[in-house]
């Protein structure tokens, strides 16, 4: 448990840049300080640090071994967005905002360092019944669905299950305009997250994080760290192999096994059991094509 582990010398990095580090150490207190040369660019926020007085100027000295990192391609950089989660919260809204490509992305990404998911279905005010077969089929292959309305104050659910569940430190992800900010600043009033709009033309949203950052959520009963990470419209996946998008997805991997070969890709041959599963309609149709779009940029990357 990664809070327990904090004191004078011992801290979570809850914001980070090429400058300085913000560190919550022991007491939850938050302090800030600068890293040696040979970790400034290895820092990410969830990261627990050593710290060193060193000529008067708090120092981040070393960094502890990461349970898991979350990363996402960067145009031709993987950057590493996040460190040592118990759990990935995905956030989605109705209508466009319902982005299924974001979802699975994000999914694949924490499924490839054995990151426990859920996904946060806020602005359930606006919803009109269209995303319920999306979200049904989620459910059915174990993604635990959270309905919430940020804007309306009812987040009752989602606090009771983290204050239920024995999670130390959890991200919230999502693209520009489903309401992460506005959820944070239920859950943490004293984050003050600054809520953008969504485009009437479009129906994306603005993006108002720019960087990840780490937030103290506090009750009588439960002390964790929620790291509110950037709004993001394209969750790069090239960096992951085939069979990690393969493992990310449960229900392609479970009519996979139906397969003629063992490295069938699920596309052009005969004797497939994804394909058999698509055409019967046990598998869904927008699973089988947010699998296909991944499969085609990683390809795309691999060719050169």
């Amino acid at each position: 448990m990664i809070l327990s582990n904090l004191n004078e010398n011992t801290g979570v990095i809850v914001r980070a840049s090429r400058r300085w580090a913000e560190v919550l150490r022991g007491g939850f207190q938050i302090v800030r300080g600068t890293a040696t040369n040979n970790l400034i660019d290895d820092i990410t926020v969830g990261d627990l640090a050593t710290l060193t007085k060193m000529s008067g100027e708090l120092k981040v000295t070393a960094l502890a071994d990461r349970k898991n990192f979350l990363t996402r391609q960067y145009g031709k950089k993987v950057k590493r967005i996040a460190a040592n989660l118990d759990r990935l919260y995905i956030v989605t809204a109705p209508g466009t905002l319902l982005n299924i490509d974001f979802i699975d992305r994000a999914l694949c990404a924490a499924g490839e360092q054995a990151i426990p998911t859920s996904l946060i279905f806020n602005k359930i005010d606006l919803a009109k019944g269209k995303e319920d077969s999306v979200l049904n089929y989620y459910e059915k292959i174990g993604i635990d669905i959270i309905r919430t309305s940020a804007k309306k104050g009812d987040v009752s659910t989602l606090t009771g299950i983290l204050e239920s569940r024995n999670e130390e430190l959890v991200s919230f992800a999502g693209v520009s305009g489903v309401g992460k900010s506005s959820l944070l600043n239920e859950l943490i009033p004293e984050a003050e997250r600054e809520t953008g709009s969504v485009s009437a033309r479009t129906g994306q949203g603005k993006q108002t994080t720019s960087q990840s950052m780490a937030y103290v959520y506090e009750s009588v009963n439960k002390k964790m760290l929620i790291i509110d990470l950037p709004g993001i419209q394209n969750y790069g996946i090239t960096h992951l192999e085939k069979q990690d998008i393969v493992r990310g997805m449960p229900d392609i991997l479970e009519f996979a096994i139906h397969c003629e070969y063992s490295d069938c890709a699920h596309r052009a041959e005969e004797q497939c059991g994804v394909k058999a599963a698509l055409k019967s309609g046990k598998l869904a149709e927008f699973r089988y094509n947010s699998y296909c779009a991944m499969l085609d940029e990683i390809e795309s990357v691999r060719e050169y």
